[in-house]
């Protein structure tokens, strides 16, 4: 794989992973990252292909999307132990269920 290849996985991951984990409260965290990391990379093939002699480069496209669903994956399952919807809101910790029988 192209060295370009890796670099718009890494971005993408990174932007997603950071999105995701900014939207912590939000329970559609994982989509705001995934498509944060992916309008990152939509925009830049869309500056690519207006420069001159420039190509829209599909493949590039897909290193996107592979980075951003690997990074807001791995944000929202690091977040998900950590929090959990409450009936006054959302809490933050690790919720224990013990049953003393």
């Amino acid at each position: 794989m192209e060295h370009d290849k890796y670099l718009h996985a890494g971005i993408s991951a990174v932007i997603a992973s950071g999105v995701t984990t900014l939207a912590v409260d939000s329970p559609n965290r994982f989509w705001y990252g995934l498509g944060a990391g992916m309008a990152v990379g939509l925009t830049k093939e869309i500056v690519d292909r207006r420069k001159t002699n420039g190509r829209f480069d599909s493949k590039d496209l897909l290193a996107d999307l592979a980075g951003a669903l690997i990074g807001a994956y791995a944000a929202d399952s690091l977040l998900r132990p950590a929090v959990f919807k409450q009936p006054t809101g959302y809490a933050y910790g690790v919720q224990l269920n013990v049953a003393f029988d």
